[in-house]
């Protein structure tokens, strides 16, 4: 029981006689009867161990309360007050539970009848109100199903195009000494001015230049020759599409042994460092292994360094987050290829803080996965 009553009156009555020492051994023993609902042990001395009771005196007062007020059963010390008051809490308790329960009964069976059926009666306008929510939340949350449907199929036909129609941005191919290009098809005698070949009604593709290495002419043409190259090989960034030859194909150079690795780490190190300022930071041997890591996967120390500015330029990893929270840790940034990845495009192409209006999309958003799951769970419920 949480709490009992104590009439003022009919305890002094019994009670006027005891002690201090015995009301407050008396008044102890109530409270842990009452709160735990069990008899007081039968051992005496484990009742003045649970009352606290250490001295001669103490230890007296209690023997004295439990020899006039307390009844020894095979359970141990009860008092027959109490449990008389226990048992009518407990009926009065079970007769509430069963009433709740024919309540809620009776307000689910009026909630799924029809409205215009009810007796005019209040349970039967609060029912037909009940119904009435039910049901603008069903049509709200229909059309939002419908709304991601849609954008999921959007989503599909855009990556599928996507995928037939290679858009790639690199910087130009010159600058960088890591990139190899291969003339995969030959270029038309209008286009480059070369020669026709004897017996052949094509053109002898022109010199490569410094730093491009031509493929040999029985390579045969490759369906990602043809897709859109944007930035390659031109200035300002013009975009070659496949109707611009020569289409060309990138693929990463394998890089050479870095003369001093141990350097490379502590270079890594220092730019994280220094971009999230974090002066107190040591580089201990975890984070050694991580940049050793992700090294070995093929990222230069440019790269990594990139993937880093791409952490500090990305708003959500520096704290604009419904948490309030920065996750700029080196570990979360090195963790994998994607993570390195999507933080390296973030620093060519930094994401703009969310808004408001992004903040309650992606409530909207979650809500409607939520209400798809349930849908989903229902059926294997029934």
């Amino acid at each position: 029981m949480k709490f009992y009553k104590r009439w003022i009156g009919s305890y002094q009555k019994d009670t006027a006689h005891l002690s201090l020492a015995q009301h407050g051994a008396y008044t102890l023993m109530l409270d842990i009867h009452y709160a735990t609902e069990r008899p007081l042990p039968r051992d005496r001395a484990a009742v003045h161990r649970l009352l606290r009771a250490f001295t001669r005196g103490e230890r007296a007062a209690v023997d004295a309360v439990l020899d006039q007020f307390w009844t020894e059963t095979g359970d141990g010390w009860v008092n027959p007050r109490a449990r008389t008051v226990m048992g009518e809490a407990r009926a009065r308790s079970e007769q509430a539970r069963e009433a709740a329960h024919a309540r809620w009964a009776t307000a689910s069976a009026n909630a799924g009848a029809n409205a215009g059926a009810a007796a005019g009666a209040a349970a039967g306008a609060a029912a037909g109100a009940t119904a009435d929510a039910t049901a603008d939340a069903t049509a709200d949350a229909d059309a939002m199903r419908s709304a991601m449907r849609d954008r999921r199929q959007k989503t599909e036909d855009k990556r599928q195009k996507t995928e037939t129609e290679t858009d790639i941005s690199i910087p130009s191919i010159s600058s960088d000494p890591n990139i190899e290009v291969n003339h995969a098809l030959s270029r038309s005698p209008q286009k480059n001015g070369g020669e026709p070949r004897p017996g052949s009604g094509t053109a002898n593709p022109p010199d490569p230049p410094v730093g491009v290495v031509a493929a040999p002419p029985s390579d045969p043409p490759r369906a990602s020759d043809r897709a859109a190259v944007s930035g390659m090989g031109r200035s300002g960034g013009e975009r070659v599409t496949a109707s611009d030859p020569p289409p060309v194909s990138v693929r990463p150079a394998v890089r050479e042994p870095s003369p001093d690795p141990a350097a490379d780490v502590e270079r890594v190190f220092t730019t994280w460092r220094e971009v999230m300022g974090r002066g107190r930071a040591r580089l201990d041997d975890k984070r050694r292994r991580l940049i050793r890591r992700a090294l070995a996967l093929g990222y230069g120390v440019e790269d990594l360094e990139l993937a880093v500015r791409g952490c500090a330029a990305t708003p959500h990893n520096m704290g604009v987050n419904d948490r309030g929270t920065r996750y700029d840790d080196l570990g979360l940034i090195l963790r994998d290829g994607d993570h390195i990845d999507r933080f390296m495009r973030n620093a060519r192409h930094p994401p703009r803080p969310a808004t408001a209006a992004d903040s309650r999309l992606a409530a909207n958003v979650a809500a409607a996965h939520e209400a798809m799951e349930m849908d989903d769970r229902e059926p294997g419920a029934a």
